[in-house]
Parts: structure tokens; C-alpha cells; sequence
């Protein structure tokens, strides 16, 4: 494999200082009887605030869009050199396919059923170069969930690693059969380990029980560490790092009274040993659906307020971080970034066809400022990046073989209204992921519609390029 070239275009704010000069004496200065100050210790410990809207005071901020240094570091690797397939995924198989992709599609018209007969022969037989479904940044090296079922589900998946610096990458494991459907799911970093879900499906495809596995990131070894139970309508909603281990949090769903339209959800919560398995707690309690958006220095951020759970009309929001409570008295809230002493809101504030007004909020904890900017043009995908936020904005343009999708990165300091205009790239595979955002793009190929047709889905395409930001 050819080493991949990395290719760095380096950001940064460039701050002009100015001042004066100030004459030096040509005499000695004279002597300065010495002042002793005694050090005050401050408390650097924040105390927890509860607060409303009406607390701070409200300020209309215009948007601009500069094309400056950014204060971020973008980063492009080829990937034409990485090899993750291709694979035929184990659903495609000639006694088993009839389960997933019925034939008879079009009994009236015997010739759209003559081209999809076709088209289909020719799905059956076609592999897949899979797609990068999840990414996981550790240390110097990205982990790649890689999908390569284009038919039912993930019946055939792997986890690539690739490192950063000299741009190698190799498999470390891989699931072919049908008894697997996880695809890798959630796979995320505990602990410098990797920790992964597969999913055991009923007869009907509904999932019957999830497994916890365990993946050594330098040598691929696996080891399964707990089986979860999928019954009663049990799904499981998020695993993360805690001191003592892994958590895996799910919840199950249930109508408070036949034909009530109410719900409540009784909230899973098991924490286990990442070494050895154990259950180390399990806490099973009835509690309104939990209900997180983001981190704010890596505790989930809480969220109350929004739709009603019968339907009649919306709540305000209220935003908890380990800091403060904010009383925003706002409703339809589109995205929530919460920091030490910052919190910014994205409203939409009149939700109709074709005429939405998108705002951003920013309530500042220091100056007790909240300023509004009108923020239509930016609501693509937005996320918390650094201490300002990246707004990635998908078009499209016309170009010889059909649309190519492109997305606009945008750099974002709310604090002061500047939106830094960053690169436009062919990809709207987006990954934000705690201190690294990543794009990929994948090559552009010729596509015969008399081959695939009904059943084109872009997974037979290879990976082309990387971007990455280091969050600062």
C-alpha cells in the first residue's frame, strides 16, 4: 500500500497589537519603596447557578462572513491507497436472498419486471467496497466501521484502524454471517479499548438480545463481556466511559394506560468491567425519558421542556449542565452547545414551509449578555467544535454523470459574530466526534443505469479522501 500523503493547510487568527513607545529617561529612575502584597487565594470552583432569560440582558448580534485565517487546522489525506473490500455480504446468497428482495415487483408491467430482473441478477453478483459508517479517534489512529451489506442490513462488516501520521491502515476484525447485524454499533473508546454492540436477531429480524464485546485496538482481539437482554421492548440508547468501567443505559418504553397516549420509561442502567464483564450496578427505575444533547466538559448536557407527551403543544426548554440551569422560556429548540461559562441555543422561530427563521442564542455567563443573530444559511449540520462551533451546510451541483453532493464548512465564534468561510468539499459523510471532526469523500464512478438501476446505492464506491479537524 502506497503511503498516504497528508496535505496540512494550517489556520490561524492573526492578532495585530499596537501601542506606544514610551521616551526612556537618560537619568536613573528613581527608587521605589517596594509595596508587599499578600496573595489572595481565589476560589477557582464555579458555584452552580440557576437561571432565566429574563436574567440576562438581550442583544441583536449581526452575523458576518469573513474569508480570514481561521483559528482551526484543516487536514486532507488521500485514501485511494485503502483497501476495505470488496465483500458480498452473506444475505445475497441464492437460497436465502427471496427473504429480503422479493422478485415479483411488477406484475402488470412485464416490462419494467423484465429490467428489474435484470437489474437484480446484476445486484446479486456485485460487491461491495462497504461504507465508513462509524469513526472512533484514539490516540493517533482512527478506528473505521466499515458496512458492506447494500441489501438488508449489516450481515458483513469490519473495523479498519488508520493512523493519522503515516496513513497505514489494516483490518483487525470482521463480521461475516447473518447471525451478525450489529455492523460494530456504537462502537466507541472506553478506557483506551474499543467497545462495540452486536445485535441477535429474532426469526423475524426484531432484536432478541444485544452483546457486549470488547475490541483490542492494536490487535483485534475480541472478547465478549456481557449479554444484554432485548426483550420487552428493551433498546438500548448509549454506552460511555465512566471511572469504574463502561455504562450501558437502554430504556423501556410503555403506555402508562391502555389508550392514554402517555408513556413512561423505565430507564436501564448497567455498568460493567471492561476487563472482566461483571456487572459492577444495575439500576432499573420509571422516570420521564431521559434526555441529553451534547457535553459540557464531558458531562451530558440535560434537557426538559419541548413537545408534550400528548401532543398538545410544547413546552419551554430548560438547559442543566454541572454549571448552571438556564430557563431559556424558548420553544422549538434545533440544537443545544453548552460550555463552562457560554451556552448557545438554536431556535427556529416561525416553523413553516419555505419561510423558517432560524436564530442562534447565545447566553454569555460572564457578562450576563444574551445575544440573537439570525442564523438561516447555516443550519445544515451544526456542532460544538472548540469554543465555537462548525456549521456544515450540504449543496449540490450539477456535473457530468448527475448531482455531486458538496458540503460548505463554516467556523463559527458566536461570542462575536464571525462566521470564517472554510473549505467547500465533495461529501456529506460527517463525523463529530469528542476532539476530531472528520468528512470522507469517496471517488466519483461512471454509473450504468441498464446494470444497476432499481438498485444503485453508492456502496460499491471506494473511499477518496479524508478531512480532519483537531478541535483546540
Amino acid at each position: 500500500m502506497r503511503k498516504i500523503t497528508a496535505l496540512l493547510s494550517a489556520f490561524a487568527i492573526i492578532l495585530t497589537l499596537s501601542g506606544c513607545d514610551k521616551k526612556k529617561s537618560e537619568s536613573e529612575p528613581p527608587e521605589v519603596e517596594e509595596v508587599v502584597t499578600e496573595a489572595v487565594e481565589e476560589d477557582t470552583e464555579p458555584v452552580f447557578r440557576e437561571l432565566k432569560d429574563e436574567d440576562f440582558a438581550p442583544i441583536d448580534l449581526n452575523l458576518s462572513i469573513v474569508d480570514k485565517e481561521s483559528p482551526i487546522d484543516i487536514q486532507c489525506a488521500d485514501l485511494s491507497g485503502v483497501d476495505f473490500g470488496p465483500v458480498l455480504s452473506p444475505c445475497k446468497a441464492t437460497d436465502i436472498v427471496n427473504k429480503y428482495l422479493p422478485r415479483q415487483q411488477f406484475p402488470e408491467s412485464p416490462e419494467n419486471q423484465a429490467q428489474y430482473d435484470k437489474n437484480r441478477e446484476y445486484f446479486l453478483k456485485k460487491e461491495s467496497y462497504g461504507q465508513i459508517e462509524q469513526i472512533v479517534h484514539l490516540d493517533t489512529k482512527l478506528y473505521l466501521g466499515v458496512n458492506y451489506d447494500d441489501l438488508c442490513g449489516s450481515h458483513a462488516s469490519a473495523v479498519f484502524s488508520y493512523d493519522l501520521e503515516t496513513g497505514e491502515s489494516k483490518m483487525l476484525t470482521e463480521h461475516i454471517g447473518l447471525e451478525y447485524n450489529g455492523g460494530f454499533s456504537a462502537l466507541t473508546a472506553v478506557h483506551d479499548k474499543l467497545i462495540y454492540i452486536n445485535h441477535i436477531d429474532d426469526s423475524m429480524g426484531d432484536i432478541k438480545s444485544y452483546e457486549l464485546y470488547r475490541l483490542e485496538p492494536d490487535t483485534g482481539e475480541t472478547t465478549k463481556l456481557a449479554e444484554i437482554n432485548g426483550g420487552d421492548g428493551y433498546w438500548l440508547s448509549r454506552i460511555i466511559e465512566v471511572p469504574e468501567g463502561v455504562m450501558v443505559s437502554g430504556f423501556i418504553n410503555h403506555e402508562d394506560e391502555e389508550g392514554s397516549n402517555t408513556f413512561t420509561n423505565t430507564a436501564v442502567i448497567d455498568t460493567y468491567d471492561i476487563e472482566t464483564g461483571e456487572k459492577l450496578s444495575t439500576s432499573h427505575e420509571d422516570t420521564p425519558f431521559e434526555r441529553t444533547w451534547g457535553f459540557c466538559d464531558g458531562e451530558p448536557v440535560e434537557v426538559s421542556g419541548g413537545l408534550k407527551s400528548d401532543g398538545t403543544g410544547s413546552e419551554p426548554y430548560t438547559i442543566k449542565t454541572q454549571y448552571y440551569t438556564i430557563d431559556t422560556g424558548m420553544k422549538n429548540v434545533g440544537g443545544v452547545y453548552a460550555w463552562k461559562d457560554r451556552l448557545c441555543i438554536l431556535v427556529n422561530e416561525r416553523m413553516t414551509y419555505g419561510a423558517d427563521e432560524h436564530r442562534l442564542y447565545t447566553y454569555d455567563l460572564k457578562t450576563m449578555e444574551r445575544t440573537k443573530m439570525k442564523f438561516n444559511g447555516f443550519t445544515g449540520s451544526v456542532n460544538k467544535y472548540g469554543d465555537g462551533i462548525i456549521s456544515a451546510v450540504h449543496t449540490s451541483a450539477m456535473e457530468k454523470g448527475g448531482y455531486v453532493a458538496l458540503t460548505q464548512l463554516y467556523y463559527i465564534l458566536p461570542e462575536v459574530g464571525v462566521a470564517y468561510r472554510l473549505d467547500k468539499i465533495e461529501s456529506e459523510n460527517i463525523y463529530d466526534l469528542d476532539d476530531i471532526f472528520c468528512l470522507i469523500s469517496y471517488k466519483k464512478e461512471e454509473r450504468t443505469n441498464e446494470e444497476e438501476g432499481y438498485f444503485y446505492n453508492g456502496f460499491n464506491i471506494p473511499p477518496d479522501k479524508l478531512y480532519w479537524f483537531y478541535k483546540k
